[in-house]
């Protein structure tokens, strides 16, 4: 990395990378947490956000992108994850009667020598 500049009360810094245009911009929430942005060339070209797993070791975190987790221990990535947003189940309209009228029918089945053969069969009927 580069050169580091703390301001706000130390709850945010700037970390310059050497050589380059690029640089971090550090949010800190918490003692845990932090909110990274990527800028290059003056332009926010990712954001992330970094929860400490365990503050006695900085190589163990979980990183926020968009929708994707990405959980490391000791440095190595162990595990990803993504959320989806899927639409709500709508409720259905209740009927206004009720139907009795329906037929069901079960089979019992045995299984010899990788066949299934009938053993008995019920059907109820209600009226």
């Amino acid at each position: 990395m580069g050169d580091v500049v703390f301001y706000n009360n130390d709850t945010k810094a700037i970390v310059y990378k050497n050589k380059s245009n690029a640089e971090y911009h550090i949010n800190f929430i918490d003692n845990s947490s932090m909110n990274i942005e990527y800028i290059y060339n003056n332009k926010v070209l990712f954001k992330f956000t970094d929860k400490l797993l365990d503050c006695n070791n900085l190589q163990s975190f979980i990183r926020i992108m968009k929708n994707k987790n990405y959980q490391f221990e000791n440095g190595k990535l162990v595990a990803k994850s993504k959320l989806h947003s899927l639409p709500k189940i709508k409720q259905l309209k209740k009927d206004s009667y009720y139907l009795n009228n329906f037929i069901t029918f079960d089979i019992e089945t045995k299984n010899e020598i990788m066949k299934l053969y009938p053993m008995q069969s019920l059907i109820l009927m209600a009226k």
